[in-house]
């Protein structure tokens, strides 16, 4: 067995202290390495699922303004074939055309006066709106969507 010399021991004490510093900053960096990359993934992924959910939205926002219009030509179809006296008969026309939208509350035909002449509900009949309240007319065989209005219904218009 060779002893090493009393004069190598620092030099060796030195070489492995500074070894173990090495190795600990390595470490260190790889685990920060790691962090990082993982926090990189966690957001892309986050910003992914919020894309989608973003698109779902719009898609489903889409539908429900689709199948309103859709809703609101064919009502303005049958209006437009009925006369004006028999109006009062088309009450539940429109209140059987909301059986399938959830996202219809009620349906009203107001004149230019703003008199409901027709609802899908039976307590808004005969009310008074403000027809500059509501928003411009749009041309015939147009469909316009108005801002949020505050209230549930047009009772809460009047």
């Amino acid at each position: 067995m060779t002893a090493t010399a009393p004069s190598t021991l620092p030099l060796l004490k030195r070489v492995v202290v500074a070894f173990g510093l090495v190795a600990a900053v390595a470490v260190v960096l790889a685990l920060a390495a790691f962090a990082s990359a993982e926090r990189e993934a966690a957001l892309n992924q986050a910003t992914e699922r919020g894309e989608l959910m973003a698109r779902v939205l719009a898609d489903h926002a889409g539908r429900n303004l689709d199948s309103g219009a859709l809703l609101l030509t064919a009502l303005g179809d049958t209006v437009s074939r009925t006369d004006r006296a028999a109006l009062g008969t088309l009450a539940p026309v429109f209140s059987n055309a909301l059986l399938g939208l959830h996202q219809i509350r009620a349906v009203a035909l107001l004149d230019a006066q703003g008199h409901v002449l027709v609802s899908s509900d039976p307590a808004d009949l005969g009310l008074l709106l403000d027809p500059a309240r509501l928003g411009s007319a749009t041309q015939p065989g147009g469909v316009q969507l108005l801002g949020v209005l505050p209230g549930r219904g047009l009772r809460d218009l009047t």
